[in-house]
């Protein structure tokens, strides 16, 4: 199947619609990490933001589509490793920014921790972490922005 500019282009909307409340926080010099990055269209909305972007899946399926996205959007400062957020395959404090969208909420308990430690520990001193996740009881957007 051949996909043309138009639909690179929504997925990289719709990826950047995702991660609207982070942006602000990132600027170009950055290193940043999309834990859980499924199909890749929040990591390469934020290719276009900072230095470098880099996704994990731990699902081989979402990474060979997040390669495929990639290729398309002729982004350079883009890249995909199949891993489970949980037991990332980086130093430490390796990145200025860490951010997540739909997939903390789909952990249990043990691996949520250990997720949540591994962001933690890939994350530079005076780094960012973004997180966006479903909430049953309601939306909830912080630190509110105008």
């Amino acid at each position: 199947m051949q996909h043309d500019g138009s639909i690179v282009a929504f997925q990289q909307k719709r990826g950047g619609d995702s991660a609207a409340f982070f942006v602000p926080f990132l600027t170009s010099d950055m290193v940043l990490l999309d834990a859980g990055c499924g199909p890749g269209t929040i990591a390469a909305a934020l290719a276009a933001i900072v230095g470098t972007a880099v996704g994990v899946d731990i699902e081989p399926n979402a990474i060979a589509m997040a390669y495929r996205l990639a290729s398309y959007s002729g982004l350079t400062n883009l890249a995909f490793i199949e891993a489970d957020m949980a037991a990332l395959p980086f130093e430490n404090e390796a990145f200025d920014a860490v951010f997540s969208h739909a997939v903390l909420y789909h952990q249990r308990r043990a691996a949520l921790t250990r997720a949540l430690a591994e962001a933690r520990r890939v994350l530079k001193p005076g780094g960012v972490i973004g997180t966006r996740d479903a909430d049953v009881g309601g939306n909830i957007l912080h630190p509110e922005l105008e």
